[in-house]
């Protein structure tokens, strides 16, 4: 994994708008990891990708399970190299707490470590 681009984990990456999004992120220099519920789905979005010269991989993840989340933290065991701002168990923190937080949780913002930040 290259250590000196920002990286960026897109759910739902494997269609729709998720795939824009990869695409996007890929082709302004992110390193971008495809998650994916399907793996076999995810794995021939990111081959889509790397025909166009994209740094995109792909991380089989389903957001509504705990278990799937963690093996997916455990699979992005590098991600952002030494100096990331968060350890891959802190990421998937973030995204359990997110996943998790129920109708009458905070929504319509970005959060970072269970509090909104600027976007």
């Amino acid at each position: 994994m290259t250590h000196d681009k920002q990286v960026a984990l897109v759910t739902g990456g494997n269609r729709g708008i998720g795939y824009e999004l990869v695409k996007q992120l890929s082709l302004k220099g992110f390193k971008v990891i495809l998650a994916s519920r399907d793996r076999e789905m995810g794995n021939k979005a990111v081959q889509k990708l790397k025909e166009l010269d994209l740094d995109v991989s792909c991380v089989e993840m389903d957001v509504a399970n705990y278990e799937s989340i963690s093996q997916a933290a455990v699979s992005i065991n590098d991600m952002g190299g030494p100096s990331a701002p968060r350890t891959p168990r802190q990421a998937a923190e973030s995204i359990l707490w997110l996943a998790t937080i129920g109708p009458d949780g905070p929504n319509g913002g970005f959060f970072r470590d269970g509090k909104q930040i600027p976007w």
